[in-house]
């Protein structure tokens, strides 16, 4: 089995296959998928997959008491937690051209933000309105610079790879698929009171989609 593979899971990455393609190609094979979940069930751990082609994860076979209550204080906090995360994705798609979506594969360029931000007020008061969010961003620093920090912190978030150093060109990845799904199971069932939460854990399990059962994408047995 691939030690690469294996550790990856185990840090919580997500294997699509613009971060991790060799390992996501590996895992396209319904037998080394078999085995990883044999490993995987002597630590009550499972191989997951987001809708679709999406990237794969790992997550709890049964979920454990103790981990319900890490769920519910997860989920409570995602939205402030993530929604930077969404603002910044959400700066780059405006500053793109029409029909952009932010979804994995696409590519975005340092030098088109930069471009898109010097030519509109809006733009550039929406990227001041992350100073401080954004890692090392500051007041006082150019637009251009906290672009940079933007897509930096982005990478740094498992959200962007770097595509080309020279021309700071990053390619967006499967974990995005991550971050919009949970947005939207959130958004299907409102904001959730810690005193539903562990009713709610069924209609998570219901409702998410994966490679061998259900999870909420990215908060059971993974890192976000």
């Amino acid at each position: 089995m691939n030690a690469r593979l294996l550790k990856l899971l185990m840090e919580g990455k997500y294997i699509c296959p613009i971060a991790y393609n060799p390992e996501y190609r590996i895992l396209e094979d319904e037998a080394v998928r078999e085995d990883v979940n044999v490993w995987l069930a002597s630590i009550n751990m499972r191989l997951a997959r987001l809708p679709g082609d999406g990237a794969f994860f790992m997550a709890y076979e049964t979920v454990p008491e103790s981990a319900i209550t890490q769920l519910k204080g997860e989920l409570l906090r995602f939205r402030d937690e993530y929604g930077d995360a969404i603002r910044m994705l959400d700066l780059i798609r405006q500053c793109k051209a029409e029909n952009a979506t932010c979804s994995p594969g696409e590519r975005v360029q340092l030098a088109e933000l930069v471009m898109a931000v010097n030519e509109s007020t809006t733009l550039s008061a929406q990227l001041r309105s992350l100073v401080g969010v954004i890692h090392s961003s500051g007041a006082r620093i150019s637009d251009s610079e906290n672009l940079r920090k933007l897509l930096e912190h982005l990478a740094k978030d498992g959200y962007l790879i770097v595509a080309d150093k020279v021309s700071e060109s990053y390619q967006m990845t499967g974990k995005i698929d991550q971050l919009y799904a949970v947005m939207s199971y959130l958004d299907d069932h409102n904001a959730i009171e810690i005193r539903e939460a562990a009713d709610q854990l069924d209609l998570v399990e219901s409702d998410a989609v994966d490679a061998g059962g259900a999870d909420v994408p990215g908060l059971i047995g993974s890192s976000v």
